[in-house]
């Protein structure tokens, strides 16, 4: 395909705002070497970036070896990005300035189970955001079910009793941005970029909360499978002769580590354990004087057992660079060292010994992956 001078440069420019995006202040010189352009195109970017309040520059690099380098940054605010989760009985949203940062976060009451409702609401949010933050670069939305990203279609939503519905046409009439729409863990997975390297070659998150659920990341794209399912690590067999699933295999990871299940886990251990206390951070604080304490332990280092086998099979199967889990757990010491022990005595040596394991949590990883996703978008490539 023949690629005209128009396209090639907006190609460029946006190979030029992800770079410094993603790898914070940079030089002219940088960005020529880095991304194999010619001095003159980086130049001409570049000052026309500084034009429309883009990019500024902050300073000579004292350290560089030759002739002085500016360098150039990012102004965050210039775009604005927004992510949605659509929840049973609500929703949240998030937005985000070009460099990811959370500068709103709200929780809206919405009539969720009725999908019609719900997007008509969704459009009424919109004239809102667009007279409060300028050059808004897209909407995304979470949803909990089978998604068809390509098409921005939910499948079925068994937590939302929607089915068929196509987000994006119901949307783009009022929306006048890019819509993107992606299930509630693959968009969560997308969150953690705060703390790994942009540029890392893989990782497989894995979200633990009323289920379990996993999602591939490959270059920064989710992989969705042929059927839009892959990553569903909940339901990997961890325990043989386990208590009996949904799909109808038994010991499955969610049958296990979900959260209703570890409720139900402990006060068989005659612990009286509630949802809000998993999701608390003193939850290690407020049991340490039960005086069904070790029994409690004893669950956690359990949990963490089968999540370090789950690990271990995703580690030897798709060998990640960074291992996410983001669980309600994290917080306690047992659990992390169980999983970590799991990982080390089932995984293969060489690629476990390689993948950096990471115990992250944000109660607005979906939302915010959203977000994240939106900008994504904005600056691909492959148009072309």
């Amino acid at each position: 395909m023949v690629k005209g001078p128009a396209v090639l440069r907006e190609i460029n420019e946006k190979r030029v705002l992800a770079y410094i995006r993603a790898n914070g202040t940079s030089s002219r010189q940088e960005l020529t070497k880095n991304l194999g352009l010619s001095k003159n195109t980086v130049s001409l970017i570049t000052e026309e970036f500084i034009k429309e309040g883009i990019l500024r520059e902050v300073g000579i690099d004292s350290k560089g070896v030759g002739r002085p380098r500016m360098k150039l940054d990012l102004i965050p605010d210039i775009y604005h990005s927004v992510g949605l989760h659509v929840r049973d009985t609500f929703c949240e949203l998030v937005v985000t300035d070009y460099l990811g940062s959370i500068i709103e976060s709200r929780k809206l009451m919405m009539n969720t189970q009725n999908a019609a409702q719900c997007l008509k609401e969704i459009t009424l949010l919109w004239p809102k955001l667009e007279s409060t933050y300028s050059n808004i670069i897209g909407f995304g939305i979470a949803i909990p079910g089978l998604v068809n990203p390509d098409e921005g279609i939910v499948i079925s939503s068994s937590h939302l009793h929607w089915k068929d519905v196509n987000v994006i046409k119901i949307l783009e009439k009022q929306i006048p941005v890019p819509i993107k729409v992606l299930n509630r863990v693959k968009a969560a997975a997308l969150s953690p970029e705060k703390i790994i390297p942009e540029d890392a070659d893989s990782t497989f998150y894995i979200r633990i909360d009323e289920g379990v659920g996993g999602a591939f990341v490959h270059n920064k794209d989710v992989l969705s499978g042929f059927n839009y399912t892959a990553g569903e690590v909940g339901h990997l067999v961890v325990k043989h002769n386990g208590p009996l699933c949904t799909c109808g295999q038994k010991g499955c990871l969610e049958t296990l580590v979900s959260i209703g299940n570890v409720i139900r886990r402990l006060s068989e251990m005659g612990a009286n354990i509630t949802e809000n206390d998993l999701y608390s951070n003193h939850f290690f604080t407020i049991y340490s004087f039960d005086p069904n304490y070790n029994e409690i332990v004893k669950v956690f280092k359990e949990v963490g057992k089968e999540v370090g086998t789950a690990v271990s099979t995703i580690i030897n199967l798709f060998n990640p660079q960074f291992i996410v889990i983001d669980s309600p757990y994290n917080e306690m010491e047992f659990f992390k060292s169980a999983t970590l022990a799991t990982i080390k005595s089932k995984a293969l040596k060489y690629p476990s010994e390689r993948t950096n394991t990471i115990f992250a949590s944000n109660p607005l990883s979906s939302p915010w992956g959203m977000a994240m996703s939106v900008i994504h978008q904005f600056e691909a490539t492959n148009f072309v």
